[in-house]
């Protein structure tokens, strides 16, 4: 379902639980959701309830998709209720009728000073049929990604004016982008704490090396939709 998603381009969260859904929906604001009515830890019919019982909830649309779909009644308000295995058309096609269309994606930004750096990320992604912007610090980063929502960050540390840090402090303030994936991706040496400190804000903290650029490209696949033409 992800790979359909973002392929078709959607941006995609995920919840394994009925407990992870509903902190998720306590967190971001979704523009539909799918439920599996078989879920390991609740009844999907209940976690539906409660999704509608939850402020900005009671319309957002709700796509059933489960081996026991013909179990959605009266009274639970979906907007579709589709049967496992799944055709990729059946879900896009459910989407479609609730109106919910895939965005524009948005541009990779890249936040590096070094600009070796920043060549190397870019025709990588460009390669794969990213679009990719570049600024060189904190603050110029924050004025780019104003200007046009990215799809995702990849973020360096240690730079002039407003080091990343300081930027992925202030770009999670803003509502809007609360759901962008950054990857952290820095030759610095971090302790514990700061590990622990970026990964509550950040996808991934890769170091800035082969490895760190091959995991860069595999997380950005299952993240962020894929690039027209590039699916």
């Amino acid at each position: 379902i992800v790979r359909v998603l973002l392929d078709a381009g959607y941006a995609v969260d995920t919840a394994a639980t009925g407990a992870q859904a509903l902190r998720a929906v306590e967190q971001h604001r979704y523009d539909a959701l799918t439920l599996d009515l078989l879920l390991p830890d609740s009844n999907g019919l209940a976690i539906l309830q409660a999704l509608r019982r939850r402020p900005g909830m009671e319309t957002v649309p709700v796509i059933v998709i489960s081996v026991v779909s013909d179990q959605v009644t009266g009274g639970f308000v979906v907007n579709d209720a589709l049967q496992k295995p799944l055709q990729p058309d059946e879900l896009l096609n459910a989407l479609r009728r609730a109106n919910v269309v895939p965005p524009t994606i948005g541009p990779v930004l890249v936040v590096d000073d070094d600009e070796s750096s920043t060549r190397l990320i870019s025709a990588s992604l460009s390669q794969m049929g990213f679009r990719v912007q570049a600024a060189h610090d904190g603050r110029q980063a924050l004025e780019r990604a104003r200007a046009e929502r990215p799809a995702a960050v990849i973020l360096d540390l240690v730079m002039p004016n407003l080091d990343g840090f300081g930027f992925l402090q202030e770009f999670r303030k803003e509502p809007a982008f609360c759901m962008v994936p950054v990857l952290i991706w820095t030759v610095k040496d971090l302790s514990s704490e700061e590990q622990r400190q970026l990964l509550q804000s950040a996808a991934a903290v890769l170091p800035k090396d082969g490895s760190g650029l091959r995991n860069i490209v595999d997380i950005l696949k299952r993240h962020v939709p894929a690039p027209r033409g590039e699916k």
